[in-house]
């Protein structure tokens, strides 16, 4: 039983998605999420997000609508829920993925119970077996559990390793010209040194046939959520129209989990972003002894010191994010 437990803390301790133990409650929304700004036909210049809370988001470009990281069906738990809850302070604890619009595929950047929910693939799964998925190896147990590995499932899993590259089309489109191509690029760390790093993602409005080092045809975006990245491999890309990323982050005595601002700013000199849309992946509620081994790194007011010390603001916009409030950006 000792050994159990431990393996569980140890487990939990590469996880990032955790607030403060002294995080203040605060009631989950009542009004429903409409996502109507998704449900319009989207034009090639624009981006639209709807930020989903941890580090789930709805995005939408080019005709192409997309999960990424999907959690919208009950708690936060990683398998330890005596020792670890973490609940949304704004968006509904559930149902929210009867509430979608139609979705063209999802995106996993880790295989962690904060990036591939089990509950929520399962769900998922129970509605639109079919949806293409894109993720790192790491999320094959989670998604074996969700019911999408299993032998007679239609399903269309596919895992990107560090430069690969697909792309996500439109399934109402009635041609080719709806897509998102996505490359895979090296993420976080969530375990030993010796174990392979988890994705991030470049998406870019393009032809499903255009080359890595290609320009895009419409609006860039890169997302990953521990502010974890190679400046060697991301410069090949910049700059990107979209960043989106935490500004703060969140520790343990002895590593980072979500790195704090001055990674960040790092990461904006160097994709050179219009925009950049905050994320703020420990912002939740908790309930268990185990959060209280996590402490804040950094903070959204230094990130907002250090980039006015920067001259990032000078040609990029920091977008302001509400959870569950569609955003949309023009180009």
């Amino acid at each position: 039983m000792k050994t159990s437990l431990l393996l569980s803390l140890l487990q939990y301790s590469t996880v990032h998605a955790l607030a403060s133990s002294g995080a203040t409650s605060a009631p989950n929304a009542v009004k429903p999420l409409l996502f109507s700004s998704h449900s319009q036909r989207q034009t090639p210049n624009t981006v639209t997000l709807t930020y989903l809370e941890i580090n789930s988001w709805l995005l939408s470009a080019n005709g192409v609508t997309i999960l990424v990281d999907p959690l919208l069906e009950g708690p936060l738990d990683f398998g330890i829920p005596s020792l670890y809850q973490g609940k949304k302070r704004v968006i509904p604890p559930s149902g929210l993925t009867d509430a979608l619009p139609p979705i063209d595929g999802i995106l996993i950047t880790q295989g962690l119970d904060d990036h591939a929910h089990v509950r929520t693939l399962q769900k998922i799964h129970s509605l639109d077996p079919t949806v293409p998925i894109l993720a790192p190896p790491s999320a094959k147990g989670a998604l074996k559990a969700a019911g999408f590995l299993s032998t007679d499932s239609s399903s269309q899993v596919q895992f990107l390793y560090h430069g690969d590259e697909a792309v996500i089309q439109s399934r109402s489109s009635k041609d080719n010209t709806s897509t998102l191509g996505v490359v895979a690029t090296k993420g976080a760390r969530v375990g030993p040194p010796w174990q392979r790093r988890e994705n991030g993602y470049i998406l870019r409005s393009e032809s499903s046939t255009q080359s890595t080092t290609g320009k895009s045809s419409g609006p860039s975006i890169y997302i990953e959520p521990h502010v974890e990245f190679k400046e060697r491999e991301l410069s090949r890309f910049a700059p990107v129209d979209v960043v989106i990323s935490p500004i703060s982050g969140q520790g343990l005595p002895a590593f980072e989990l979500v790195h704090g601002p001055s990674d960040t700013i790092r990461l904006l000199e160097t994709l050179r972003p219009k925009y950049l849309v905050p994320m703020q992946n420990g912002d939740i509620d908790i309930e268990g002894p185990v959060g209280s081994l996590v402490s804040e790194v950094g903070s959204p007011d230094e990130f907002q010191q250090r980039l006015a010390k920067s001259k990032l603001n000078d040609n990029m916009e920091l977008v302001d994010v509400k959870p569950g409030e569609d955003i949309v950006l023009s180009f």
